[in-house]
């Protein structure tokens, strides 16, 4: 018997052998826990919108369309956004049939011109559809279900709120009206010197051709180096002094879905970045609650002017303290205060937003 207790024990393992298991056993149990009850979460809503792709659709109607905005957070890139949105949301977008159109920015200020472009174009009257494909959407038909502009994380909120504001501003009128002027001034010197070319021999011909296509790739190099000159919207305080023409008209802008993006750097915060992996299920909860209410419209409600400042106001404790701790922070996008009191808050008062199911905002002041 004894012997058989000896041979037995000569094979298990020693005790830090026994420790490395039974740690490797622990991690990956609770790995596989998370990544599991995520998924089944994930499917979850996926069951719960899956009817809206089975409704049929008319021959010439378009499906649902949103706009999502993935936006780099600070101090990393554009696939932090782009991961999030891939892992959590598309999914319940895709089971919903809802199609979506994706714009991407990275940097601070870049989103602030984007939504600031667009938003003028909208007010002025100008499409943004390209001509050749006006002719072909006027044969199909668009559908009734409200737009939503999908925005991920705190830094994207203030710049989306900024650009609304800048966009509304006499200094943005005067300066995209400066741009047109010149864009147009360009496209007739082009058009003179072709028709001047023509009108020469043929042997000056061939020569001022070469002349006007340097003349050409310079000035296309010289508008290539300007355009990559042109730095974002970054200091704020062009921003915060603006001469605004009244309140945001109702449905100008469409509605605001506002995701948080946790996203923890440094080596110090290991502990927490840890603590944050294994319970990615209730992001994943979190997460597909907003999109629920995003696909089958369920509550919107005016952005709230009161507590609009505190929207996913912790997320900017996770940012690296180089953005906070800056001098001038207070004239940065992302860490300017934004619908403070002695802001025009009213001017965002008929922009609404969905309403996720644990937020218990207070009336518009």
């Amino acid at each position: 018997m004894s012997s058989m207790l000896n041979t037995v024990k000569s094979y298990m393992p020693g005790r830090n052998m026994s420790i490395f298991l039974g740690l490797v056993g622990c991690v990956s149990g609770g790995i596989y826990y998370d990544t599991h009850q995520k998924n089944l979460t994930i499917q979850k809503y996926c069951n719960q919108v899956a009817h809206l792709a089975k409704a049929p659709l008319e021959p010439q109607a378009l499906p649902r369309k949103v706009r999502v905005y993935l936006h780099g957070p600070p101090g990393d890139g554009i696939w932090v956004a782009r991961e999030e949105f891939e892992k959590y949301v598309r999914p319940i977008l895709n089971a919903a049939a809802v199609d979506f159109e994706v714009f991407e920015s990275k940097g601070e200020g870049n989103l602030l011109e984007q939504i600031a472009t667009s938003v003028w174009k909208k007010r002025n009257g100008i499409s943004e559809v390209p001509e050749a494909e006006k002719f072909i959407k006027s044969f199909l038909k668009e559908s009734d279900e409200p737009s939503v502009n999908l925005l991920f994380g705190r830094h994207a909120l203030k710049e989306f709120l900024y650009g609304i504001k800048y966009a509304f501003s006499d200094e943005y009128n005067e300066k995209v009206v400066n741009e047109m002027k010149k864009e147009q001034e360009k496209a007739v010197k082009l058009t003179d010197s072709s028709e001047n070319s023509k009108t020469s021999d043929t042997s000056e011909t061939s020569e001022a051709n070469d002349s006007n296509s340097q003349q050409i790739s310079n000035s296309q190099s010289s508008e290539n180096t300007e355009e990559e000159q042109t730095t974002p919207v970054e200091d704020i305080s062009l921003c915060k002094n603006l001469t605004l023409n009244g309140d945001v008209p109702l449905g100008l802008v469409d509605l605001i879905a506002l995701y948080p993006l946790p996203h923890l750097l440094g080596f110090t915060n290991t502990p927490r970045r840890i603590y944050r992996f294994f319970r990615r299920r209730y992001l994943a909860e979190e997460l597909g609650e907003i999109t629920k209410n995003i696909v089958l419209n369920l509550e919107s409600v005016s952005i709230p002017l009161t507590d609009g400042p505190m929207l996913l106001q912790e997320e900017e404790a996770d940012w690296p303290k180089q953005y906070i701790n800056r001098e001038d922070a207070e004239k940065h996008v992302w860490t300017a205060p934004f619908m403070e009191a002695t802001d025009n808050r009213q001017f965002y008062r008929n922009l609404k937003m969905y309403k996720s199911r644990d937020d218990d905002y207070e009336d518009n002041a």
